[in-house]
């Protein structure tokens, strides 16, 4: 079928194919590109909230050997507490100071510095929106040898956000000490992470269209000028083939004509010899 197209149909063709391979190639760059940026955002959020379990997991390591020490020798129950209470009061940490310590015995609240009208209360039962029993699950981790849960907390000034909390027993002791980030930190990094990607991506795809519709307009002219480089001397060639063909033409309708008028001769001069003859 293509060898039936003209050559004039076969650049046409050929212009469309490039456009279309040009396109393609358009969408597979764009594809390619978001989801780089996605998997980029992605990875960055996961090496975040790494960084935060590491966080967690010293500092509250840290503070249970701390409260360990402080309490040997204590056997009063009441200065045990004390001390506890005490000691994890005034420690706050995050930038919005949303960070700190929770001290609880099984899943009965032993320190609470930012609600301490819920200190000797049992909060077994408290849970998030989504039905997770936060302290419960908190316990079972410390009593493990220490774990992470995630659940969903009011943020002040923020509402419900994400939470994620680590837990451990106090050495030498029946408590449990506990503390918590909210991660709404990380996405909010992420959002900045995917903003600044895009700006950059935003003006590197201008540059890579730019360059390649340029390019693509050069490939378009060049075909163009091959195109008539070969179609003009084919139609000179053609309007010569046709001159010729009328010259042979009209040379073919002389011999003809001559030929005609030869025989006629032929047949008068036999008619005379005859009547000669006769």
């Amino acid at each position: 079928m293509i060898k039936r197209l003209s050559i004039r149909n076969k650049m046409i063709l050929l212009t469309v194919l490039v456009l279309a391979m040009f396109a393609a190639l358009s969408g597979f760059a764009s594809l390619t590109i978001q989801q780089s940026k996605q998997t980029g955002i992605e990875e960055s959020g996961q090496l975040m909230l790494v960084d935060q379990k590491d966080k967690l997991r010293v500092a509250t390591h840290t503070i249970a050997l701390a409260l360990g020490q402080m309490l040997q020798g204590v056997s009063a129950e009441d200065e045990r507490v004390a001390i506890i209470r005490k000691a994890i009061d005034p420690i706050r940490f995050e930038e919005d100071k949303s960070g700190y310590y929770f001290v609880y015995r099984k899943t009965t609240c032993v320190a609470l510095p930012p609600k301490k009208t819920l200190q000797g209360k049992d909060l077994g039962d408290l849970k998030d929106k989504n039905g997770v029993y936060l302290v419960r699950e908190l316990r079972e981790k410390a009593q493990n040898g220490g774990g992470f849960v995630e659940y969903i907390w009011p943020k002040p000034g923020a509402g419900d956000q994400p939470k994620l909390s680590y837990a451990e027993m106090i050495p030498g002791t029946d408590t449990w000490i506990g503390t918590g980030v909210y991660i709404d930190n990380i996405q909010k990094v992420q959002a900045g992470i995917d903003t600044r990607i895009s700006t950059s991506v935003r003006h590197a795809s201008i540059v890579m269209y730019s360059v390649s519709t340029a390019i693509l307009g050069l490939i378009l002219v060049a075909m163009v000028l091959i195109a008539r480089g070969i179609i003009k001397p084919l139609k000179i060639i053609s309007t010569h083939m046709n001159l010729a063909s009328d010259q042979v033409s009209a040379a073919s309708s002389q011999v003809s004509s001559s030929g005609q008028s030869l025989a006629e001769g032929s047949t008068e001069q036999a008619a005379s010899i005859e009547e000669t003859s006769s």
